[in-house]
């Protein structure tokens, strides 16, 4: 079956993550507008040999997907979805053995795939997400804010849209997305995630009944 309003009419399944030192989670439009435009100042003066011009990339594909979740312009997704690819191609200043940057902002960058795909009904990008977020996993997540919490719940949402595209069969979707619930619950995760995971899982149950 297609994913409809009634499904998962926009894949939200926790708070953003904060990147930057903009309070981006409590902001609200104008204020996150006035921010855009301070970034976009910020990148008009310099050049991408600045140390720096990565890193504002990446803050402006995190306001930019804030902004989304307020604003539900598609246009927000799509520029967040291109600053984050951009800045994952440059380097980023100071740099570190780990890179928690480009974890961070390839986290990002998935997580606008997989809204995206969604919300145009995208098999091929669905299946892309699933095996970004499946990289994910096996990656270190030293000194990023992304945790492993974030990354398996975000991943069962991607299986979860996959399978409901009808892509995979049911029966193997169900089966891993219930082995990430599981993963979830002895990780010191937030209750916010663990209801996410949850919801994604019960959630594809109704619409296969049978497995």
């Amino acid at each position: 079956m297609q994913i409809t309003n009634c499904c998962l009419r926009l894949f939200k399944p926790f708070r953003l993550l904060q990147y930057s030192n903009f309070p981006v989670l409590t902001a609200s439009l104008p204020e996150l507008d006035n921010h855009i435009l301070q970034i976009q100042n910020k990148l008009c003066t310099s050049s991408q040999a600045d140390p720096w011009y990565s890193t504002y990339l990446a803050i402006l594909a995190e306001a930019r997907l804030g902004r989304y979740d307020l604003s539900d312009e598609n246009d927000d997704l799509g520029r967040s979805f291109a600053h984050s690819t951009e800045a994952i191609l440059l380097p980023f200043y100071p740099p570190s053995r780990h890179d928690p940057h480009v974890i961070t902002i390839f986290f990002f960058l998935a997580d606008a795939l997989l809204r995206l795909s969604q919300k145009f009904n995208q098999l091929g990008n669905i299946k892309h997400c699933v095996n970004y977020f499946r990289y994910l996993r096996y990656r270190s997540l030293e000194a990023s804010c992304v945790t492993r919490g974030h990354i398996t719940t975000v991943f069962a949402w991607a299986v979860a849209i996959q399978v409901q595209m009808e892509s995979v069969d049911p029966t193997g979707g169900i089966g891993e997305m219930s082995a990430l619930c599981r993963e979830l619950l002895p990780l010191d995760v937030s209750e916010e995630l663990l209801i996410s995971s949850m919801k994604a899982l019960l959630r594809l149950l109704m619409t296969n009944p049978s497995q």
